[in-house]
């Protein structure tokens, strides 16, 4: 989402002006995109909250679920809220919010937490490089193998 932060927010504020490198255009996605990561500081910091209440098993597996829940919550309205009838850009922005909000909430924190009551002290530094490694290597993938499903699967962005 990050990556591709630029051109989801474009295609949520699109207007007639097909002029995307525009300086006031640049700074409109600039100043939401600052608006919409700022939602990770109140998320991590409930997350911390939530961690001492239900611990970090119950934290991951409930914020996997808020995150699902997002991402079918933004692919469900993206088009009618972005160009249908029911055109609302300012609640299309506010899931884009919420689903920033929940990429950062539970496993964004449970991530770290995890492996380090997990594996048994000999081994703990070791067998932690050795998941964050993995993680890597999956948003590597995840990043490259994205663009191509997208243009190969997603609606065209232009008018309609």
């Amino acid at each position: 989402m990050n990556l591709f932060g630029g051109q989801i927010l474009n295609s949520i504020g699109s207007t007639d002006d097909d002029n995307v490198s525009a300086t006031s255009s640049i700074r409109q996605v600039a100043e939401k995109q600052i608006i919409a990561l700022s939602m990770g500081i109140p998320a991590c910091l409930l997350a911390i909250l939530t961690l001492r209440a239900i611990g970090s098993k119950r934290l991951q597996v409930y914020g996997f679920f808020f995150i699902a829940i997002c991402f079918i919550l933004m692919a469900a309205l993206f088009k009618p809220l972005s160009h249908g009838e029911m055109k609302n850009t300012n609640a299309l922005f506010a899931i884009y919010c919420v689903l920033l909000f929940s990429l950062s909430y539970g496993p964004n924190l449970t991530t770290y937490v995890l492996p380090a009551q997990t594996y048994p002290k000999q081994v703990r530094a070791t067998f932690n490089g050795i998941s964050a490694a993995c993680g890597k290597l999956g948003a590597v993938t995840g990043v490259y193998v994205f663009g191509s499903m997208a243009e190969a699967t997603s609606y065209a962005t232009g008018k309609q």
